[in-house]
This record gives structure tokens, sequence and C-alpha cells, in this order.
């Protein structure tokens, strides 16, 4: 029955944004509490619903634009810590370049084998 009612909610999420409360409970078989039903909702980590018993409403979310929005503020923090790290430790950037530029020497050296980048065999 659980498996059962998780399909319902993850068919009706497809389909709605909301859906009041009543119309649910008449989807539901009869011997399905809605308790359990709540349960599900909130230990769910794939769902993502949120239950508005003042208006007895089931809201869907919609997954992709929360992913696309969180991607979003995920991206505008780390811009936003690099810039503090930048004020706190000055010389951060300036020691990363370096790095970068040393990292990029070795390589185009070679590797300890002997072998350079961008080298061919004669044929």
């Amino acid at each position: 029955e659980t498996t059962l009612t998780y399909r319902l909610l993850e068919q009706l999420s497809n389909v709605y944004d909301t859906i009041k409360l009543s119309n649910l409970r008449k989807l539901l078989p009869d011997s399905i509490e809605f308790a359990d039903v709540e349960k599900l909702i909130v230990s769910s980590d794939n769902l993502s619903i949120n239950l508005d018993h003042r208006h007895e409403l089931l809201h869907f979310a919609d997954t992709e634009m929360e992913s696309r929005r969180m991607r979003s503020q995920l991206t505008v923090l780390a811009k936003r810590l690099s810039e503090v790290v930048d004020k706190i430790h000055p010389h951060h950037e300036f020691d990363k370049r370096n790095r970068e530029k040393m990292y990029y020497k070795k390589v185009k050296g070679g590797c300890s084998c002997g072998t350079k980048i961008g080298s061919y065999k004669a044929v």
C-alpha cells in the first residue's frame, strides 16, 4: 500500500500543481489512513510536496525549477565566498595563478618517464 500511495503521489505531481486533500482522499483506498500518507510525504526525499492544512491543499513543487534555482544560488554563493577569501587573504588569487602556471609547466615538460606532451614518435 505504501508503494501504491507513493506511485499515486508521484503521478499526481506530474499532472497537478495543487490538489485538494479531499480529492486525494477519494483517490486512496479506504484501507490507507491519511496519517500514513502524511508520514510518507514528510519522509520522502524524492517527492517535493508541501501540505497546506489551512487551505486543505497539497502543493507539488517543480523539482526541475527548484534544482535550477538551487544551482543558481550555489553559484552566487561560491562567487561571493571567493570574493571574501580574496579580501581576507589578498595573495590567495596570486598564489593560485602561480600554482596553475607551475602545474602547466610540469605537464608541458612531460612526465617522469621522459615522454613530452605534444611530441610524436617517428614512424
